[in-house]
C-alpha cells in the first residue's frame, strides 16, 4: 500500500443540544444531528465530509458497504470511487440514507484529493471568485409563534455587521399571522437588503399559496423556498409558473436525475443544492453544470465550510447559506477547526489545502449516538 492509499474510513453519528429550542415546519427543534465521515491515508492524512443526518443511522452504510470498497484505493480517483459506490448500492437503493452516507465519503476524498494537489478545493475546482457572500440565516420560530423580537434582534445585529442577505423561517402560520413576521424581518434589514423565506414544505394548497406568494411580493423577497413537499410536482411546476416571487426548490434532495428533471420540467428558479444529500461534490458538480446551461442560479444548502468551496469555484453559485457563528442554530460549526473567515457579508476560504477544516475528533465523541 502506498502512502496516498486509502487506509481506513471512521464515522461517528452525533446529537449536538441545542441551548434553547426552536421551531420551523410545525416541528421543535432540541437538537442537531450530524454524520461525520474521515478517510484517512496510510501516511496519515485525513479528509472529512458531513451531513445533517436527521436522526438516521449512517454508521452501518459506511463501515459495511462502502469503506471495504476504498480501503486500498487512491483517493485522487474520485470519480472512479464514487461510480464504484453507486454501483455497489444499487439494491439497498441510491437515495435517501444511502446517498447521504456517500456524500459524505465522496466529500472526504475531494477533501484529500485537493490536499494531495497542495491546493484549497476551490481553486482546485476553478477559482471563479476568491470570496462568496453569505446568506444569514436566522428568524426561527419562537415559543409562541407570534413574537418578532428575538428575530428582529438578530437579524438587525447581522445587519449592522455587515450582511446583505437573510433567510427566515416561514410558512408555519395563518397568512394574516405570517405578514407581520415578514414585515419585522423586512424592517430589520432595511430596503437595501436582500430577504428570503423557508416555507419547509409547510403548504399543500396551490391557490392559497399563489395567493400568499401575491401578499408577499410587498416584502421585495429574493425567492421563496420549498413551498410543497417533495413529490409534490404538478404543484411545484405550477407554483414556479405563476408566483411572482422566485421558487428556490431542493433542498434535501439527492441524485443527478432529481435535478435533471426538476429543471427540464422548468419547476424551479433557484437550485438548492445540498452538496451532501445530493451525493456529494462530484455530482454536485454535474448540477452546477446544469444549472448553467438552464441558466439558473445554484444556492447551497447548508454546510458552509465545505459549500463555500463551490461558490467560490464556480460564478454560478450564490448565497451559501450561514448560520450566526457560535450561535444555537447549528452546533456543529463549535467542534471545526477552520481559518474560513466571514468579512462584511462575504465568506473567505482559508487557502490552506483541501476544505480547510479540522473537526475535533475527540470532542465529538462525547456526543456520539
Amino acid at each position: 500500500m502506498t502512502d496516498d492509499a486509502i487506509a481506513a474510513v471512521d464515522c461517528m453519528s452525533v446529537r449536538l443540544p441545542l441551548g434553547r429550542p426552536l421551531w420551523a415546519a410545525g416541528l421543535e427543534i432540541v437538537a442537531r444531528d450530524f454524520f461525520i465521515v474521515r478517510v484517512r491515508t496510510a501516511s496519515g492524512r485525513a479528509g472529512y465530509g458531513f451531513v445533517k443526518s436527521r436522526g438516521v443511522r449512517l454508521d452501518a452504510i459506511v463501515a459495511e458497504n462502502l469503506a471495504p470498497l476504498l480501503i486500498g484505493r487512491d483517493p485522487r480517483r474520485t470519480e472512479a470511487l464514487w461510480h464504484a459506490m453507486m454501483r455497489a448500492t444499487v439494491l439497498p437503493g441510491r437515495a435517501g440514507a444511502v446517498l447521504r452516507a456517500i456524500g459524505c465519503v465522496d466529500i472526504a476524498l475531494w477533501d484529500l484529493k485537493a490536499q494531495l494537489a497542495g491546493e484549497p478545493l476551490f481553486r482546485l475546482l476553478g477559482g471563479a471568485k476568491d470570496r462568496a457572500r453569505a446568506m444569514a440565516v436566522t428568524g426561527y420560530y419562537e415559543r409562541e409563534p407570534d413574537e418578532t423580537g428575538p428575530m428582529h434582534e438578530s437579524l438587525a445585529a447581522m445587519r449592522a455587521s455587515g450582511f446583505t442577505m437573510f433567510k427566515i423561517a416561514g410558512g408555519m402560520l395563518s397568512a394574516a399571522r405570517e405578514a407581520p413576521r415578514l414585515a419585522a424581518a423586512r424592517e430589520a434589514i432595511g430596503t437595501g437588503a436582500e430577504l428570503v423565506v423557508d416555507v419547509n414544505w409547510c403548504w399543500t394548497d396551490l391557490k392559497a399559496a399563489l395567493a400568499t406568494a401575491r401578499d408577499w411580493a410587498a416584502f421585495d423577497l429574493s425567492w421563496i423556498e420549498e413551498p410543497f413537499a417533495p413529490g409534490s410536482n404538478a404543484q411545484i411546476r405550477a407554483m414556479v409558473a405563476q408566483s411572482p416571487v422566485r421558487i428556490g426548490v431542493g433542498d434535501e434532495q439527492g441524485g443527478l436525475a432529481f435535478f435533471r428533471d426538476l429543471m427540464a420540467s422548468e419547476s424551479v428558479d433557484v437550485v438548492r443544492l445540498d452538496t451532501a444529500v445530493a451525493g456529494g461534490i462530484t455530482p454536485a458538480l454535474r448540477i452546477i453544470a446544469l444549472a448553467e446551461a438552464h441558466g439558473l442560479p445554484v444556492s447551497p444548502h447548508l454546510y458552509h465550510e465545505i459549500n463555500v468551496h463551490l461558490a467560490t469555484a464556480f460564478e454560478t453559485v450564490i448565497a451559501v447559506e450561514l448560520f450566526p457563528p457560535g450561535g444555537e442554530l447549528y452546533q456543529i460549526d463549535r467542534f471545526l477547526r477552520t481559518e474560513t473567515r466571514v468579512e462584511n457579508g462575504h465568506l473567505v476560504p482559508s487557502g490552506e489545502p483541501g476544505l480547510g477544516f479540522d473537526p475535533d475528533w475527540a470532542a465529538l465523541e462525547a456526543h456520539r449516538y
